[in-house]
């Protein structure tokens, strides 16, 4: 018994200094402060969790004081309930859903959760949902489900969202985020099946921090290699990129093109940044929605650029991928003042090894300045 008690501790003790890495590590540049307070608020609740559920093994096997029992099997599912909640709520944020500030948002919501707690806290008494039997030690009731099932339904809610708006999703880094959410049901799924063929398996730790651990390593992904303002791939991300496919560039030849805006400095001028930054953004959908089509790389360069890489299978010529761009463009565009926006773009073949980046942009960024000269001529 000594061993098994040992090895459940040490899956708790785990699970908590790693949340408490994470913690830690959760900075204010993570995300916007409801996010950040949010995420934190699940990690808090998850170590308080942690610490009930260690003290409830030991008391449970009387290596605590039996009277700790009771307390720390009413921590326990208040705890693990106020997690479940706030990922319910992290959930909401991510998605941008418009209620999340409303006060009646939270009040409806936290209503189910606020009657379980009165619930659990009078169970001591009642014994509706669990019971202590003459050794201290608790007994669970059937009715003990319902708190699996609130929780179940919270998470699959979010999920379900998630999972829509990740099938909608314009863009690669939207939909990975949305995925993400959707595995917070793993959380009642797995535990759930194992706390029914063993109520003294550590299964929903490792779960749970597993879960934590993917949507803190997708945000910290998306801060060092995203682009703010497109959430296109930033110049980082391209660069890491592109020297792997320069390592097999006499194998498996690519494209590598520039793209950028025409006359994008009068549109800042004429009508302000804010438009500019409207075009910016549709463009960037518009390359999302080629790297789709084409499986190719896309990622902003800096300003108006924008950067492709594409198999030398799926390239096409240079006017039709730009056709393809702003055909998408121009269904995107709900601004009467970008109707007429157009692109340039600049091609460089890469069958070598040898090149770098920087050589890369200087010869398609060349390229590309013929066509817009070109589009100059013609006005």
């Amino acid at each position: 018994m000594i061993h098994y008690i040992l090895s459940y501790l040490i899956v708790d003790i785990s699970c908590g200094l790693f949340a408490l890495i994470l913690l830690n590590h959760v900075g204010y540049d993570y995300g916007n402060t409801y996010s950040i307070r949010t995420f934190k608020l699940m990690l808090m609740f998850f170590i308080g969790y942690l610490v009930c559920d260690a003290v409830w093994v030991l008391s449970q096997f009387h290596y605590l004081p039996v009277i700790l029992n009771r307390i720390s099997v009413i921590g326990a599912m208040i705890t693990i309930c106020l997690f479940i909640y706030s990922c319910f709520i992290y959930g909401t944020i991510q998605m941008d859903l418009q209620y999340i500030g409303v006060f009646n948002f939270h009040f409806l919501t936290s209503f189910s959760y606020n009657v379980l707690f009165v619930f659990i806290l009078t169970s001591v008494k009642t014994g509706w949902l669990f019971s202590f039997d003459e050794h201290g030690l608790v007994n669970f009731h059937y009715s003990f489900i319902i708190i699996f099932i609130v929780n179940c339904s919270y998470l699959l809610i979010i999920s379900a969202k998630a999972a829509f708006r990740a099938y909608k999703a314009k863009n690669d880094d939207d939909r990975r985020t949305y995925l993400s959410l959707t595995s917070f049901m793993l959380i009642p799924v797995l535990s759930g099946y194992f706390y029914f063929k063993d109520q003294y398996l550590p299964i929903q730790p490792p779960i749970i921090i597993c879960i934590l651990t993917l949507i803190f390593t997708l945000r910290q992904d998306h801060r060092i290699y995203s682009d703010a303002l497109t959430k296109l791939n930033n110049r980082r991300k391209l660069r890491k990129y592109c020297d792997e496919r320069l390592e097999d560039a006499q194998y498996k030849p690519f494209y590598f093109c520039m793209i950028d805006i025409d006359d994008f400095k009068s549109i800042n001028d004429t009508y302000g940044h804010h438009i500019g930054d409207e075009a910016l953004k549709i463009l960037s959908l518009a390359l999302s929605q080629l790297s789709r089509n084409k499986h190719c790389f896309v990622a902003r360069w800096g300003g108006d650029e924008f950067a492709i890489i594409i198999d030398k299978q799926f390239f096409t010529s240079p006017q039709h991928i730009c056709e393809e761009i702003q055909q998408t463009f121009y269904k995107e565009n709900t601004n009467p003042v970008l109707k007429d926006l157009t692109i340039s773009l600049g091609t460089y073949y890469v069958n070598n090894n040898q090149l770098t980046l920087e050589e890369l942009y200087k010869s398609s960024d060349h390229n590309m300045y013929i066509q817009k000269r070109a589009y100059h001529n013609k006005k």
